[in-house]
């Protein structure tokens, strides 16, 4: 029942190779990675048959970066008065191939419900950092 900020991507094989990601915070009480859509068991099989496909090294050093720099951004903003917003989800799908980081509509359908896969929110704190 603690904050969490993930990263990931994948480097799709074609014709040329395509790039994307996404960063999503999962906050207590709010929306899990199973509410907002992300993760499912059909695309879990999916991802597991094709995994390599793209070849054997496909990490990409400029969208790794991107992507942890946003999640570090955000957990400054959490720990420290950044400024005047608080995050409490995000999912944030990347495009390497446009260079572009875009709020996920799959989190606004589920962003005002609370998660039906943890059941122990009455007992949370506030995660934030207050002066």
């Amino acid at each position: 029942m603690i904050p969490l900020i993930d990263i990931g991507m994948d480097v799709h094989k074609g014709e040329p190779y395509s790039i994307s990601g996404q960063v999503i915070v999962s906050m207590p009480g709010k929306p899990c990675f199973r509410c907002v859509g992300f993760i499912r068991d059909k695309d879990l099989d999916q991802e597991g048959r094709r995994y390599g496909e793209a070849g054997a090294n496909p990490q990409v050093v400029w969208s790794n970066g991107v992507l942890a720099s946003t999640a570090i951004g955000i957990l400054i903003q959490m720990l420290t008065p950044w400024c005047p917003i608080n995050p409490s989800s995000a999912f944030l799908g990347y495009d390497g191939d446009r260079f572009t980081l875009e709020h996920d509509a799959r989190l606004d359908v589920s962003a005002n419900r609370n998660c039906k896969h943890f059941s122990t929110i009455g007992e949370l704190g506030d995660p934030f950092w207050k002066p």
